[in-house]
């Protein structure tokens, strides 16, 4: 499967889930060599907090040329931290990338946490990761984080 058909496949995903998205976050960034845009949003699945994601990233850096898609769910819940407004999760991502000299995907674990600031509701800090060992990669790729 190429990137465009992959872009297709999480953009057809997105109409899927809209339906039952409550709010969502647009993220760009851009770099020299480098952008990305992502899309994420919480669903409510069985009275659980699942946050879904969708993204793209593009980089035409000599030593690193990447066109990368992916598309991920996430449970998450409240800590229980004291006065603090913490929340963590854990969830699947599936990606596609294309390298210069590979081509692929994975199925990747990961985790995130975020907490609030109490007093300013709207500024907080997030830290996320993933990981997809060998044996959850497929084609030309041998692992992610």
């Amino acid at each position: 499967m190429r990137i465009k058909s992959f872009v297709s496949v999480i953009s057809l995903a997105a109409l899927t889930l809209s339906a039952a998205a409550q709010a969502e976050t647009l993220d760009f960034g851009i770099g020299d060599d480098s952008a990305h845009i992502s899309l994420t949003g919480p669903m409510t699945i069985r009275e659980t907090g699942t946050l879904y994601d969708m993204g793209f990233i593009f980089s035409d850096d000599r030593n690193a040329d990447l066109n990368q898609a992916h598309l991920g769910l996430m449970v998450t819940g409240d800590t229980g931290a004291r006065n603090a407004d913490v929340t963590a999760g854990l969830g699947l991502r599936l990606l596609f990338a294309d390298l210069v000299d590979s081509t692929g995907g994975a199925v990747a674990l990961g985790g995130r946490v975020e907490t609030r600031v109490p007093s300013i509701d709207r500024l907080g800090f997030t830290a996320y990761g993933w990981y997809a060992p060998e044996i959850t990669s497929f084609s030309e790729i041998d692992g992610y984080t």
